[in-house]
């Protein structure tokens, strides 16, 4: 099995990536050429520790930092937007963005629209709603809510919802095991959307839940969530390859989700089958898999996977390519990936360095 960093029953570390940027106030504008600040600017050596969030449909790129707020690079120019420019908190937990162009900034103190002029900050519901008295529609933007909260948030483009989830045995026992934890099993790590439109919801310590606009159901394989050595893992990411195949949080196995809603005993269980995944040349599926944090599917169909090492990992269906990114010759702990508009794969570390793929090798970008 390939994961080489302690995984505790909670392990948060995925949050780092989108850790806020601490400083400046105010938007300010700083030009320069070829991807890079002018030198003789007094700001230019304050942007490190980027972590890529968003390239947005206007072409302009988006990131965190080591100081407040976000960062946005268009065509040479950076602007730095703080909770002085309307942010509502400077701790940026996720960045999204609508069929319209607006972009939703998930943060600490709230979720801010942004329609290219100015912030906006989302009503939050008073009162939580169920998945049947909620549907899909084309405006639809998912967050993800507090590690104290049951649910996921949606904002159908004129109203926020909390959903919550159903109650189901695995968390349940967790809470009777730890009545003080002091996060909900129910907590989100990830929002996945498949081909077929239908929403996916990781959990930390729950499984995983499933909602095609009319019924949500469950899904529950130990095998994701806990590691061979005991650690929980959670359900941090998953991808659909192109031949309608899951891959959830590790490559022991793929799973096959079948159209149905349950598995046929009105039990709302995810129906699914599971065929062996991909190994580690030389290895088997009982031991040399790899975990991931985050995962793309690019252009061509290939995944691509990160999984808190130097090492990012691409399958193309048949084989298992292994690509090192370091930084001076130093290992790097990688925990985001990211497919952006041009089809260009981008990685990010839990230091704040950046890096995108330029076909053979991924180089540092920087600002």
């Amino acid at each position: 099995m390939k994961l080489k960093f302690g995984i505790s029953p909670l392990f948060f570390g995925l949050l780092a990536l989108l850790s806020a940027c601490n400083g400046q106030q105010g938007a300010h504008n700083v030009l320069g050429s070829e991807g890079k600040l002018a030198t003789d600017d007094v700001q230019a050596s304050h942007f490190t520790g980027l972590t890529i969030l968003l390239h947005d449909a206007s072409d302009a790129y988006w990131f965190t930092c080591d100081q407040p707020g976000v960062l946005r690079y268009n065509a040479g120019t950076i602007t730095h937007f703080t909770t002085a420019d309307g942010l509502s908190d400077d701790d940026i937990l996720e960045l999204k963005e609508d069929s319209r162009g607006n972009l939703y900034f998930n943060t600490a103190g709230g979720i801010n629209k942004y329609d290219g002029e100015v912030f906006s900050t989302l009503t939050t519901p008073e009162t939580s709603s169920t998945f049947a008295e909620n549907s899909l529609g084309p405006d639809d933007v998912w967050f993800r809510g507090p590690w104290s909260e049951n649910g996921v948030y949606r904002y159908d483009g004129e109203h926020l919802h909390h959903l919550v989830f159903p109650k189901n045995d695995v968390a349940e026992e967790y809470l009777k095991l730890y009545p003080h934890v002091g996060h909900s099993p129910y907590g989100v790590y990830c929002i996945y959307e498949d081909k077929s439109g239908t929403m996916w919801f990781g959990t930390s310590d729950s499984g995983i839940y499933r909602y095609d606009g009319k019924t949500v159901t469950w899904m529950y394989d130990e095998q994701l969530s806990i590691t061979p050595e005991g650690g929980a893992f959670g359900i941090r990411s998953m991808i659909e390859d192109d031949n309608g195949n899951f891959w959830i949080t590790n490559t022991r196995y793929k799973y096959d989700m079948s159209a149905a809603a349950t598995d046929g005993n009105d039990n709302g269980v995810v129906k699914y089958s599971r065929e062996p995944g991909v190994v580690l040349a030389g290895g088997s599926n009982e031991e040399d898999f790899i975990y991931f944090l985050s995962a793309v599917k690019g252009n061509d169909g290939d995944l691509w996977m990160v999984c808190g090492d130097e090492e990012v990992w691409r399958y193309d269906g048949k084989n298992m390519v292994r690509y090192r990114v370091q930084d001076q010759g130093a290992d790097l702990r990688l925990n985001h990936i990211y497919l952006d508009r041009h089809g260009v794969i981008w990685v990010s570390s839990w230091g704040g360095e950046t890096y995108k793929f330029d076909g053979e090798m991924f180089e540092r970008f920087e600002v």
